[in-house]
């Protein structure tokens, strides 16, 4: 997922999940914490931006290596609220001197049906008034098949109006 987001966004990672620092012991915490260089406008000094990464793999765990692709759309809104809620927790625990204002949910998938299924699982959540869990955070659906990761397939779907 770093490498992949340092690919296609130059972002490059500041804090591996065992060195983020949290406020609490015991609460959600982050895979890991990185900074995107924006460009130059102007005479302004061009800066860095920090922002929390958690990653997830959306998989039919159960029925994977049987061939079979049964990942539904409920579960694909109970893995969305659940790595939601977390990403939100976490941002709320860290320490301030590692602080951030975005977020990106990395979802890696085991095939284009299951990336459709998660983005719209994640539309119809933002619309049924659940839209604080998407605030200021970026959902990246990755496709791959696992095996040589190849990847096939990127969608990115933003919570932003």
């Amino acid at each position: 997922s770093a490498e992949f987001l340092s690919k296609i966004l130059g972002a490059h990672v500041t804090h591996c999940e065992m060195e983020v620092e949290y406020v609490s012991k015991a609460c959600s915490r982050l895979d890991y914490l990185c900074s995107y260089r924006l460009p130059r406008l102007s005479k302004e000094r061009s800066r860095s931006v920090p922002f929390g990464v958690s990653v997830t793999r959306a998989v039919p765990f159960s029925s994977w290596k049987a061939g079979k692709d049964s990942f539904g759309f409920q579960e694909a809104i109970n893995l969305l609220q659940k790595k939601l809620r977390s990403l939100k927790a976490a941002k709320r625990q860290i320490k301030e001197n590692l602080s951030f204002k975005k977020s990106v949910l990395h979802i890696w998938c085991s095939s284009e049906r299951i990336a459709q299924v998660v983005a719209t699982a994640a539309h119809k959540l933002k619309l049924d008034d659940n839209h604080v869990l998407f605030e200021d955070v970026a959902i990246l659906l990755t496709v791959t098949d696992f095996g040589e990761c190849k990847l096939r397939y990127t969608y990115i779907y933003s919570g932003a109006s």
